[in-house]
């Protein structure tokens, strides 16, 4: 048995710290406006404003009968959730199960929406929880269905609105009658009928608060008497209690024995739990209400300080009934009452026009309480378009109605002109229809609009944020498995909506073998930290194909999260090939140079470097004008000029000066550089060195010249010589070998000449066979031993053969123009030496002489059509030997070079790779 004290209840009032349980499964604590805790993105502002408004999610699957909720559903109900739906609507009251399995069936039937208010039971207490959800069917193909929506516990603010109803229903009882016998019977159906009572009893007690008489019993006529009365006699320990107006409850009489546990009602287990609500006047309490109950209960505040509301408005009314004398009285008690509601009161007078059109109301009477829930102050005796003058008709309309009608109505309204306030209201026609008199109980309810529009604000902010076309939004379980994507990563990725639906998208199978170290390291981060700090990967598309991201995540509760992406394929793309242009730029033979309008370089590449002698340390910066001789600035003016009216300057071959001083011929092609707006932002110059090109051509010249002097002489000797034999009419052997062995020559230098033409058009056909390299290089130099009737050929070869897949006569060739290059400039007693070795997949030849040597400048051009060695040791001939061994090397996937040091001699090397 409890007694619930005023003291009691106020100390019950304090409001709790504001606590919510976040997305993230962090707690947050809110104070004022802010609120701490994890807010980063719009997905945990809207978790933290459902916990907030007393909302949790869930998420129903009908193929599996999987109930998901969020985590803090048990902190809502104030009881778990089972993991399936039959669990969940087993906690279902049983009057609300039809309604909300229509519900599910139609959703499958093609009405997703949904919008529904039941009831859930307490699994240990038996208490009632209301909850109001919405959701909606998403279907998914295949046999599942799936449904998800929110729901929000309404318990407090069902259990008000049907205490309001109730309460006016009660007042309208009371009011409705003047029949002192009638009253009790017709609010003792009610309150019997809305507490579920199974025995109800009102007794009155005298001026001291000492019990007299039951004035009414409503119950089974079990036979059964009602002992209430002996069980608060004055000796009783109840009644001191009773007399200082505690409402006395006993939550299971088995568990309580006391004073109550002997009368009638308990015998034999009939009535296991009670109330007793005293209602008093002048300390003493005169009516008391007895309720109970066949299974034990637990007490709610808000039942208690409903009964002890209504009986303390029955008790008020039958003392006005009985006794008009004390009209007075009873009225300063109605006031009291009103007074100490939390809801605002009021009775107004309804002012109607000419044509009967409610225009206007006069407050006849507000409770203490008005003047918190309005704002409003000193209304008694005034209009309401007196003091608020632009508040709406619609007002008007509603109270006018109950006016004339007698209808009561309830309702929510916003005040717009009372501060914007919106309000619950239960309106009901007071007195003589003919006073127009409306009493009026509302309520503030303006934070819970509010709670209720930042609810809605943040659910479109997601959608918007989700919606975003640049941005990839995926939702995804620790498992992997995407839940969610929005059009944009669908976009990316090339899935679909049902390719996601049907849990075919994952993290592993979008993820490329070789970045999936890098995945799980970011997936530990994210399993730690909560977060997935942004980094670039590549995914895969549903086509195979790859595409490059930005991604980052964080979680949202403790098996979900949201990572966020950026598709860059394009600025990879575009960073890539502006690395391979700088790469170009870097190792280009011709020097980049690029400067602002009036002259100052921005720019300058390696090959630059090698053709001015500036370092870019030493030229960004200074004015391209050092580069240029006295007297030929008129040419830089010229391009800039042109370059201005969107000219294309034709190339200059002109002449610039080196750091040292010296002047180099060069070849210039000046080009725009543009900013945003188009305008010229500066010149961008490629130089390029004429002097090879110009060397080039002397070669040429000189070539021409060289092989029409070779192929005169032998001719010239040819024609001699056969005019001798022709004059002396006689054979002459030493004639005829002159004559082959020009013809040789002639047809020597005629097949180098096409062999070039071959070699440059790419006519070269290899005949491939597996061949010994050992035995080509020993084949190459008895055949120059014979040639030069020398025996200063020394071989060196490994034991284990050489072999690979090798064209026999070009190596032959190749072999043949190294051993006689190396013949014609070694000394005449010096050793040629050539050497086979092997270095990894590669064969190597190399020919060495001890011969003058070759000037470091020249080493880079031997392999290059017509060049031949400068100075007074060169051998004559076309420049074209080298030239076509390099171009034969080459073709057979190898590498050659030359390296000489000056008095020492020359190493010639090949190399060709040897294949399976």
């Amino acid at each position: 048995m409890s007694i619930t004290s005023e003291a009691e209840t106020s100390l019950a009032e304090q409001p709790a710290p504001n606590t919510a349980e976040a997305a993230d499964g962090h707690q947050h604590v809110a104070s004022g406006p802010s609120v701490t805790g994890e807010t980063s993105t719009d997905r945990q502002r809207l978790h933290l404003a459902l916990a907030v408004g007393n909302v949790f999610t869930w998420e129903v699957d009908l193929a599996t009968d999987a109930l998901t909720c969020s985590p803090n559903v048990a902190e809502i109900l104030g009881f778990p959730v089972g993991p399936t739906l039959d669990s969940a609507m087993s906690l279902v009251h049983p009057d609300d199960r039809a309604d909300l399995q229509q519900w599910f069936q139609r959703g499958t039937a093609g009405r997703p929406e949904f919008d529904a208010e039941f009831r859930l039971v307490h699994p240990q207490t038996g208490d009632q929880v209301w909850v109001r959800s919405r959701g909606c069917h998403v279907p998914v193909d295949g046999a599942s269905d799936r449904f998800i929506g929110a729901s929000q516990q309404i318990t407090d603010q069902k259990r008000q609105e049907m205490h309001a109803t109730f309460l006016t229903a009660i007042q309208r009882d009371l009011s409705g009658s003047a029949d002192e016998e009638a009253i009790p019977r017709a609010v003792a159906e009610r309150i019997a009928r809305y507490f579920d009572f199974a025995l109800l009893t009102l007794v009155e007690g005298d001026a001291n608060g000492d019990p007299t008489t039951v004035i009414y019993r409503h119950g089974p006529d079990d036979g059964q008497t009602v002992d209430i009365v002996d069980a608060v006699q004055p000796a009783g320990t109840l009644v001191p209690s009773l007399r200082a107006r505690q409402t006395v409850t006993i939550d299971d009489a088995l568990l309580e024995p006391g004073e109550l546990s002997g009368t009638a009602p308990f015998e034999g287990g009939a009535m296991r739990s009670a109330i007793l609500v005293p209602s008093a006047g002048n300390r003493r309490w005169t009516l008391l209400l007895g309720g109970y109950r066949r299974q034990p209960c637990h007490w709610r505040k808000d039942e208690i300080e409903t009964l002890e509301d209504v009986t303390a408005r029955l008790r008020l009314r039958l003392e006005r009934v009985r006794s008009e004398a004390a009209r007075r009285a009873s009225d300063m008690r109605y006031r009291t009452l009103t007074g100490s509601i939390a809801e605002g009161f009021c009775v107004i007078e309804m002012l109607f026009d000419d044509d009967g059109t409610p225009v206007d109301y006069r407050f006849l009477e507000v409770n203490p309480a008005f003047e918190r829930q309005t704002g409003l102050r000193q209304v008694e005796g005034k209009r309401i378009l007196e003091i608020a003058p632009a508040h709406e008709a619609h007002w008007f309309e509603i109270y006018g109605r109950v006016a004339i009608t007698g209808e009561p109505v309830s309702f929510e309204q916003e005040a717009t002109a009372i501060g914007g306030r919106w309000f619950e209201v239960d309106a009901v026609r007071l007195g003589d229809p003919a006073n127009r008199h409306v009493a009026v109980i509302f309520r503030d309810i303006t934070e819970r609009k509010r709670a209720d529009d930042a609810v809605r604000e943040s659910e479109a902010r997601l959608r918007r944020a989700i919606a975003i076309e640049t941005v990839g939004v995926v939702f995804f379980r620790d498992d992997g498995v995407i839940t969610y994507a929005n059009d944009a990563f669908l976009r990316m990725s090339g899935y679909t909506t049902e390719d996601v639906g049907s849990g075919e998208v994952r993290w592993d199978t979008i993820t490329p073998p070789e970045w999936m170290p890098r995945t799980r390291e970011a997936n530990e981060e994210f399993a730690g930290t909560g977060r997935m700090a942004p980094f670039e990967k590549e995914y895969l598309r549903k086509d195979g194909s790859r595409w490059w991201s930005l991604c980052a995540a964080t979680r949202l509760d403790a098996r979900e999260g949201v990572k966020f992406i950026i598709d860059i394929t394009g600025s990879k793309r575009a960073t890539a090939e502006q690395a391979r242009l700088a790469a170009m730029v870097d190792f280009s033979r011709d020097a980049f140079i690029g400067t602002e309008v009036d002259g100052t370089i921005t720019s300058w590449n390696p090959a630059a470097t090698r053709l001015f002698g500036y370092t870019a340390e030493e030229a960004v910066g200074m004015n391209v004008l050092v580069l240029i001789p006295p007297g030929q600035a008129h040419e830089r003016e010229r391009i800039v000029d042109q370059l201005q009216r969107g000219e294309v300057p034709a190339p200059l071959e002109t002449q610039r000066l080196r750091k040292n001083g010296s002047r180099i011929d060069v070849e210039i092609r000046p080009s725009h550089i543009r900013d945003a707006a188009g305008r010229l932002a500066g010149v961008a110059i490629v130089a390029t060195d004429a002097t090879e090109r110009r060397r080039l051509e002397r070669a040429q010249e000189d070539f021409l010249a060289m092989a029409s002097h070779d192929l005169r002489s032998p001719v010239t000797v040819l024609r001699g010589r056969a005019q001798w034999m022709k004059r002396r009419k006689t054979y002459d052997e030493a004639g005829i070998n002159v004559i082959l062995d020009q013809a040789r020559r002639i047809e020597r230098l005629t097949d180098d000449l096409r062999e070039i033409v071959r070699l440059e058009a790419g006519k070269i056909d290899l005949e491939r066979t597996m061949i010994d390299l050992r035995k080509l290089v020993s084949d190459a130099a008895d055949r120059l031993r014979i040639q030069q009737t020398t025996d200063r050929v020394r071989v060196i070869t490994p034991a284990a053969p050489i072999a690979g897949l090798w064209d026999r006569d070009r190596i032959g060739q190749i072999l043949d123009n190294l051993l006689e290059n190396a013949a014609k400039y070694a000394d005449a007693e010096s050793t040629i030496t050539v050497e086979v070795s092997r270095a990894e997949n590669e064969a190597r030849i190399s020919v060495m002489d001890r011969g003058p040597g070759i000037a470091p400048a020249e080493l880079s051009r031997l392999f290059d059509r017509f060049y031949r060695v400068d100075g007074a040791g060169a051998a004559g001939g076309l420049g074209l030997g080298l030239y076509i061994s390099r171009m034969l090397v080459e073709a057979q996937g190898g590498r050659i070079w030359a390296e000489s040091t000056l008095g020492q001699g020359s190493t010639f090397t090949a190399t060709l790779p040897i294949a399976s």
